[in-house]
């Protein structure tokens, strides 16, 4: 597959095509990685994805534009957030894999940063959210 057939297909990719559990993150985004994987979307090992659990002490994190809001502006109080980060390799913009996001899917990195975390919105301190990336290939072998 070419660099601009696989463009093609990202720009025209379906949230609906992958399987989603509502309320079910990690599980929604372990098969998401694997057919991303299959699909020859990422590489074939997953050694372009990475796991991202965003959480807190209190397991109280708000996050934007998600699907499961019922207020206009899409937040919503998780007690956990799993989502997959793209990295690109060839100096493309990395992505964001959300199936929870009413975001564009995939969503450039710095644009979800800014829209679904809001890092320069002012939260009480009970609502701070901790990111972190699991480094390890989606067949659970460690990265390094």
């Amino acid at each position: 597959m070419t660099t601009s057939e696989l463009q093609l297909q990202l720009n025209n990719l379906d949230a609906s095509l992958f399987n989603h559990t509502p309320f079910y993150c990690e599980e929604n985004v372990y098969f998401l990685c694997k057919k991303l994987c299959s699909s020859q979307i990422a590489d074939a090992q997953g050694s372009d994805l990475f796991v991202v659990f965003i959480s807190n002490d209190n397991k109280q994190i708000p996050l934007w534009h998600q699907k499961a809001s019922h207020r206009a502006d899409g937040v919503i109080l998780w007690d956990y957030h799993v989502i997959c980060v793209q990295r690109k390799k060839d100096g493309g913009t990395h992505l964001v894999w959300d199936l929870d996001s009413s975001l564009p899917f995939p969503c450039p990195l710095a644009t979800y940063v800014s829209e679904t975390i809001r890092p320069s919105f002012q939260l009480f301190s009970e609502f701070q959210r901790w990111i972190c990336a699991q480094l390890k290939r989606v067949h659970g072998d460690p990265c390094c």
